[in-house]
């Protein structure tokens, strides 16, 4: 299990972050977080690259228990080395027993796997620009340019800081 914030959260709430490294394991890999257990996810994104055997995504390889997804994005690739039986998705790689509610994933990020995401909206980088807007409060555009023209964490804004 391997994460760009967390390798395992349980019963945990996640919100306000994002992972930019690229990042590679066997299985269970996530941008965000690698296994999720009944855990809340908000306001969250990757950009960073993900490569796994099986069990990989955007923001989680895995989740469980009644575990939530909402209000983030994923525009990094992922990329599965495994030749069957691949659970891979742009946003989550294993939905069990997991909503996802308003998120989104950058067209074409899934390379040698099927993207069983369900729920989460394709995007086109034509819709950028008010990808924002869908996100919620917690986001805002990069008019600064912080995130290669990705919506950003309103706190991430150099005028804020």
């Amino acid at each position: 299990m391997i994460g760009g914030i967390l390798g395992l959260a349980s019963q945990a709430k996640i919100a306000g972050c994002y992972n930019i490294g690229n990042i590679e394991g066997r299985f269970n890999i996530g941008g965000v977080i690698g296994s999720g257990d009944g855990s809340v996810v908000g306001s969250c994104y990757n950009t960073g690259s993900i490569q796994a055997n099986n069990n990989a995504g955007g923001i989680l390889g895995q989740m469980y228990n009644s575990g939530t997804v909402k209000n983030c994005y994923n525009v990094g690739n992922i990329q599965t080395s495994q030749s069957t039986n691949k659970k891979v998705g742009a946003m989550v790689g294993v939905f069990n027993d997991t909503k996802t509610i308003n998120t989104y994933y950058l067209k074409n990020t899934i390379n040698n796997g099927n993207d069983i995401d369900k729920n989460c909206t394709e995007f086109t980088s034509e819709d950028v620009g008010s990808l924002y807007q869908k996100l919620g409060n917690d986001f805002e555009n990069d008019d600064e340019n912080i995130n290669k023209g990705y919506p950003i964490l309103n706190w991430q804004s150099k005028s804020k800081i």
